[in-house]
């Protein structure tokens, strides 16, 4: 009986971790910035050497770009 209530669990901490991501692909996509937990941007494929600290800080100072202008880069 255990192995069933841990599937249970696995299965509802799976779907979970979807709905996380779909809600964060959502502001994503409306130009929102989002910070996810370590175990959301892991589900969704996202490693934290894709982004460096320097861009991440430059990132959270300018988020319109240094320009100012919303599309920016940052």
């Amino acid at each position: 009986m255990s192995d069933f209530n841990n599937d249970n669990d696995n299965d509802k901490a799976e779907q979970n971790l979807r709905q996380a991501a779909a809600i964060v692909d959502q502001q994503l996509d409306a130009g929102q910035m989002v910070e996810v937990d370590p175990e959301l941007a892991e589900f969704m494929g996202i490693i934290a050497d894709d982004f460096p600290e320097e861009d991440a800080l430059e990132a959270h100072l300018f988020p319109y770009g240094r320009d100012g202008e919303k599309g920016g880069e940052a």
